[in-house]
């Protein structure tokens, strides 16, 4: 094939024998329920030439074509392992977003989001709906919480082999053994089935954020909710709730922020016991005493309430990372 005459919009070199990229880039995968494999680069577009080099010895070919990408298939989620000089990537591919994921302490890592299917390295699909575990080298594990909704916060305690879910579900074990629980759930990783503790802290609105201070077994949550152990104490709680999570108990602790609009990140700070929260709120501490914060602000958590610090950075739009 001659590029010369090939209209081409990008040209791209590759040094290494890659045969099986072009036949990926020629193969009508719209047709095929088989996905590209994980371990071959592929462009994100159409290839309309290809010439190997004619130097002996060098294996080396030119593509063009309609394509402005070309690295390895990462769907939309993906580990890059940076220790090694080819940076290779694990590529287990979700069919649905990835809202969240955090390392367990095997190399692996949990994904949350909404999603119902994972196609593993060997293009094996695996049934996870909004969460599931992952190895070091991209095998989808065992473990299945099957949650009924969209997983947005995670939070591993290896000391306790637990893993914290905040989200928009309702329910878990939903196949095998289905359980009420309203946003905020927590998982025993030892188990792979009907794996939820007896923990129900039952809010009434999504879980976004979460944060824990594993010293003194403490969960910061933030969200969309107002109301916490709905259908128990029903204690009012404005988007920020601290729960002891020694013994997990179901009530929350007297540590009250009380912030006026949801919050979408949380960052602890052990060394000088603070919470860090930013979201959509404008006021804080509402009903002890209302403070200006405009969608940021720092909390004493060891004060119960009036816990805000001066410090007042004043965002002008939502904040969704700490």
């Amino acid at each position: 094939m001659c590029l010369t005459t090939c209209k081409l919009k990008h040209l791209w070199l590759f040094a290494a024998a890659l045969p099986l990229l072009f036949v990926a880039s020629f193969v009508d995968v719209g047709a095929s329920t088989t996905p590209p494999r994980a371990d071959v680069w592929q462009p994100n577009g159409a290839v309309y030439a290809i010439e190997m080099s004619k130097e002996a010895g060098v294996s080396r070919a030119y593509i063009g074509g309609d394509f402005t990408y070309v690295g390895p298939v990462t769907g939309n989620a993906s580990a890059v392992i940076v220790a090694g000089a080819n940076f290779p990537v694990i590529t287990p591919n979700f069919n649905g977003p990835v809202h969240t994921t955090i390392a367990d302490d095997n190399e692996g890592w949990y994904v949350g989001g909404n999603f119902s299917s994972v196609t593993d390295k060997d293009g094996v699909i695996h049934a996870r709906n909004n969460l599931a575990q992952i190895d070091g080298e991209g095998n989808v594990m065992a473990w299945h919480p099957d949650l009924n909704g969209a997983v947005r916060a995670l939070v591993y305690d290896g000391l306790n082999n637990r893993l914290y879910v905040g989200g928009g579900f309702t329910q878990v074990n939903v196949a095998t053994d289905p359980q009420n629980r309203d946003y905020l759930a927590a998982f025993d990783t030892t188990v792979d089935l009907d794996s939820d503790t007896n923990w129900n802290p039952d809010l009434n609105g999504i879980v976004r954020a979460l944060a824990l201070d594993s010293a003194n077994d403490r969960l910061y949550v933030g969200g969309d909710f107002t109301r916490v152990n709905v259908a128990g104490a029903n204690l009012l709680r404005n988007r920020i709730v601290e729960f002891d999570v020694a013994a997990l108990v179901d009530s929350p602790t007297i540590w009250n922020p009380d912030v006026n609009n949801t919050v979408r990140a949380l960052a602890f700070d052990l060394l000088n016991n603070r919470l860090y929260a930013g979201g959509d709120f404008t006021q804080v501490n509402v009903a002890a005493d209302p403070q200006t914060r405009n969608r940021l602000a720092v909390f004493d958590t060891q004060v119960s309430d009036d816990n805000a610090f001066n410090w007042n950075p004043d965002a002008d739009n939502s904040v969704n990372a700490l």
